[in-house]
């Protein structure tokens, strides 16, 4: 007689726990989710919890380092405390759990920049530059529990919001943009694209001088 291996139950991580003072707060702007709000805003942005984000595909032509990303804001939720801009890998044509950079806003940050047509950009610098490799998908993500946070797209079909009369016509890029529900599952968008102009690094030639010192503390290592 034989019995079959049983595998253990996969292990499900616990939500971030979140700040009574911000449920307190949530709980008076969106008082049916506001404890998914403040465990987002816990787990830094990454959590489960977070709702909604939207991402763009994109691929450069060369090797470079992404130095800052700029994104069009027609409206953003005040009442949610942080709302996040990452920059991630692809996987068979979907967004990538990597996340190889990340920046978080606050609403008064990005609320100056909120236009009615498009016509003012926010600007996210990353505190590092960031490497991406020529004719390889990669896309940003933007995030947060922000139920009423919107930003300027693209649709083949729709009129030209700054262009009164002129149809888009055809799409800007081949690549495409993705919604979700939790962060991990994506939908593609085939006929909508995400308003942005990325921005790479210019390095200028320079000199630095190194000094190696040993430790007299320590014995000498032999190197191989």
């Amino acid at each position: 007689q034989v019995n079959p291996v049983r595998s253990s139950p996969p292990i499900v991580t616990a939500p971030p726990t979140p700040d009574p003072s911000c449920l307190k707060k949530q709980k008076k702007y969106h008082p049916t989710n506001y404890t998914q709000i403040c465990q987002c805003i816990a787990g830094g942005g990454t959590a489960r919890a977070c709702g909604d984000p939207v991402a763009q595909a994109f691929i450069v032509d060369s090797d470079m380092f992404i130095s800052s990303l700029e994104l069009y804001f027609k409206q953003v939720d005040l009442f949610s405390d942080r709302i996040f801009v990452q920059i991630r890998d692809m996987e068979n044509g979907f967004p990538g759990a990597t996340i190889l950079g990340q920046k978080y806003f606050s609403p008064d940050q990005i609320q100056p920049f909120i236009s009615e047509d498009s016509s003012r950009a926010f600007r996210v610098e990353f505190e590092q530059p960031i490497f991406v490799e020529s004719q390889t998908e990669y896309c940003f993500v933007v995030g947060g529990y922000s139920p009423n946070t919107k930003l300027w797209v693209a649709r083949l079909g729709q009129e030209v919001t700054n262009i009164p009369g002129k149809i888009v016509e055809r799409h800007t890029t081949s690549e495409s943009s993705f919604r979700s529900l939790n962060g991990s599952t994506w939908n593609a968008e085939q006929y909508e694209q995400i308003k942005y102009r990325l921005f790479k690094a210019n390095f200028e030639p320079g000199e630095m001088n190194l000094v190696f010192e040993n430790d007299p503390n320590n014995d000498p290592v032999v190197l191989p």
